[in-house]
């Protein structure tokens, strides 16, 4: 999460200084975004907004400071301790999970190999194809990872469905890693 107007920052300061009896409305709001390739999509977002007293060393020059304060001067507001200094407010990402918001997914898979029986020294290159659907509930973070034999080597990736954004890579121990959705909808074909 970020601001619109400062997009590496995720933290923003500001100072309002209040009056007695004015009641004071934050005229400009404060837009942040969300970017679109987060990974955790369960979990709740969640936006704090901290206040604090300014010190009066903030508020007096440096030679004010150093005298000693008029007991007939005014008082220095202050915070109630009994409440935290700070709010909180949640943003759930929407999420098709049913009306008890836990995602039950029902993943299927099925594979399409380019040749029934493959031999190791035919020099041949050796397609998969794979469609992956899910008929239950939003299915976030998906991974499929397939494991090959020694002697095979990785070559590349192709997605048939542009939307998919299915992104595959070469990892440890002979294994294709691919992220197939984040989330995989509900009645969708990858």
């Amino acid at each position: 999460m970020g601001f619109v107007d400062d997009e590496n920052q995720n933290r923003k300061n500001t100072t309002i200084t209040l009056y007695r009896g004015v009641e004071i409305k934050c005229a400009d709001p404060v837009d942040v975004y969300v970017r679109s390739d987060i990974r955790d999509k369960l979990t709740s977002l969640v936006v704090e907004a901290k206040y604090w007293m300014r010190d009066d060393a903030d508020l007096a020059p440096a030679y004010l400071q150093q005298l000693p304060r008029d007991p007939r001067s005014i008082l220095t507001p202050v915070l109630d301790l009994n409440s935290p200094p700070s709010k909180k407010d949640t943003i759930i990402i929407f999420k098709n999970c049913g009306d008890d918001d836990v995602c039950i997914p029902d993943l299927n898979l099925k594979v399409y190999p380019s040749v029934r029986q493959y031999s190791l020294d035919s020099g041949e290159n050796l397609y998969l194809n794979v469609e992956v659907s899910n008929t239950g509930e939003d299915a976030f973070e998906a991974v499929l990872e397939v494991k090959y034999p020694d002697g095979l080597f990785y070559g590349t990736s192709t997605d048939d469905q542009v939307e998919s954004h299915v992104l595959c890579s070469a990892s440890e121990n002979s294994t294709i890693k691919c992220d197939i959705g984040n989330p995989i909808p509900q009645d969708k074909l990858y």
